[in-house]
């Protein structure tokens, strides 16, 4: 098979950013883009930029404008994030664009770049931003056969990938729909003729957390201590159930172990917009980001947890520059339920079983969309094996 360096057959032009961030330089007429926005680029394709750059801005850099039917390509971490312009396009440092030679069509190196991603980021340098040079990509080898063959590759990909890319729209749309019939379950059990409407501090009280001493954070211990951060920890995807931390109930007060049954959820800055929310089942202690709602005997936990699902702490938080929820802020916040306990404990198993029915069939059609996107990289394999494009 006849390879060729990529600098052989491509321009490669560098990126650049103006040295300065006046506001004459941005918001122009010409496309701009970075390495982030390339990674939200789910098309092969694009005429569009989130952010655009002032023909002085890009006078004052180092960046060039590249042509259309160019590849934009990510080279700085992450490396291999890729688009073709379809209108003149200009980028930061974090991008170089590769304009196509007479004798390689843009999109069968749009395809073969796309299946070597792992061997473009094997080229990167550097501990911080791992990057991938001019030099190092003019040297990347690229097989070159011939145009007509070049594009019959690109034809065959393109028909196989329209049908994997339809199925994969299927089944996002099917994880969204499961997510929404069981939102739309929670909204309509909580909003019963039949209910009472109650304040939720009538139910529940507030418990703020506490920040303990350096001192006394240890790698094991009896009561968990978490913070924001270990709602993420692997396993606490509902309840917690571990921690990067931990305390001794003999060093602290008993006063600051949240009750198990109670929920925990971020109270300050941009934790607050992830509505994250967790079930306390440890003796555990949260920080000062972390705020608990305890249900009285009156209510019943797991249903304080179904509840909560569907409650957005967004609504609630105050402050301009840093979000805060506060201990006032549930004042007016109402929960329409049963005021019998066995009554309420049914409606916690039946949700508690539509939950786990909801979350299979979610993690049957994410199986499914790992599987089809393996499918199309085991499509580029083919299609770029050593035999697949002589």
């Amino acid at each position: 098979m006849n390879t060729v360096k990529l600098g052989d057959v491509c321009g490669i032009v560098n990126g650049g950013t103006p040295k300065t961030g006046t506001k004459e330089y941005w918001d122009g007429g010409i496309l701009w883009i970075t390495p982030k926005d390339l990674g939200k680029i789910s098309q092969r394709t694009t005429e569009t930029t989130i952010r655009t750059i002032s023909e002085k801005g890009l006078n004052h850099s180092s960046a060039r404008l590249v042509p259309d039917n160019s590849v934009i390509l990510s080279t700085r971490a992450p490396i291999g994030y890729l688009v073709i312009n379809t209108k003149p396009m200009s980028f930061n440092q974090g991008c170089k664009g590769l304009v196509p030679g007479k004798d390689i069509n843009v999109e069968f190196l749009y395809h073969y770049l796309t299946y070597s991603k792992e061997a473009l980021n094997d080229l990167g340098t550097g501990t911080t931003f791992p990057e991938l040079s001019k030099s190092a990509l003019s040297q990347f080898t690229v097989p070159l056969p011939s145009l007509d063959k070049q594009k019959m590759t690109v034809e065959r990909l393109d028909a196989a990938f329209e049908k994997i890319d339809a199925a994969i729209e299927l089944t996002k749309k099917n994880v969204a729909n499961s997510s929404t019939f069981f939102k739309r379950e929670l909204n309509n059990k909580f909003n019963q003729p039949k209910n009472i409407t109650r304040n939720i501090l009538e139910l529940c009280e507030l418990k703020s957390g506490n920040t303990i001493d350096k001192s006394l954070e240890r790698k094991q211990g009896d009561v968990l201590y978490v913070k924001v951060g270990d709602m993420n920890f692997p396993g606490n995807e509902k309840y917690i159930y571990g921690s990067s931390r931990y305390a001794k109930s003999s060093e602290i007060k008993t006063s600051q172990i949240i009750p198990q049954g109670a929920v925990i959820f971020p109270k300050r800055g941009g934790a607050i917009a992830t509505n994250k929310k967790r079930i306390i089942v440890k003796p555990t202690i949260v920080d000062l980001n972390t705020m608990a709602l305890v249900p009285k005997n009156t209510f019943n936990a797991k249903l304080l947890y179904f509840w909560f699902l569907q409650y957005d702490l967004s609504t609630i938080s105050s402050g301009t520059s840093i979000p805060q929820i506060n201990n006032y802020s549930f004042n007016d916040t109402n929960i329409a339920i049963s005021d019998n306990l066995m009554d309420q404990a049914r409606l916690a198993s039946y949700l508690q079983e539509l939950h786990e029915k909801t979350k299979d069939l979610e993690n049957i059609y994410r199986l499914k969309l790992q599987n089809l996107n393996l499918l199309k990289k085991s499509m580029l394999e083919q299609a770029f094996a050593m035999d697949g494009v002589e």
